[in-house]
């Protein structure tokens, strides 16, 4: 499920590019054009989304290869899953 500021940038972006803002009585976009871009949207910000917590992921398992301190290693850990969290449903 989106968060409003991944609804608000997609929708300023979308503004800057012309698309057309008007939504039917469900909430949904009411141009096919709108409602596949925020489709994608979407997708691409999941997708950078996991890629960051897959960063926080790859630091964490090199902290624990060489005993890095562990609550930095936690700190990480908490990092990596409030990102994912930003993209669950």
């Amino acid at each position: 499920m989106p968060n409003s500021l991944d609804r608000e940038a997609f929708e300023a972006w979308a503004t800057s590019e012309d698309y057309s803002l008007q939504r039917r009585d469900t909430g949904e976009y009411r141009f096919v054009s709108t409602a596949n871009a925020w489709l994608g949207w979407q997708a691409g910000a999941a997708a950078e989304r996991e890629a960051c917590a897959k960063l926080c992921d790859d630091i964490d398992t090199h902290c624990e290869r060489y005993d890095i301190d562990r609550a930095f290693n936690s700190s990480v850990r908490r990092a990596a899953k409030a990102i994912r969290d930003r993209s669950a449903p």
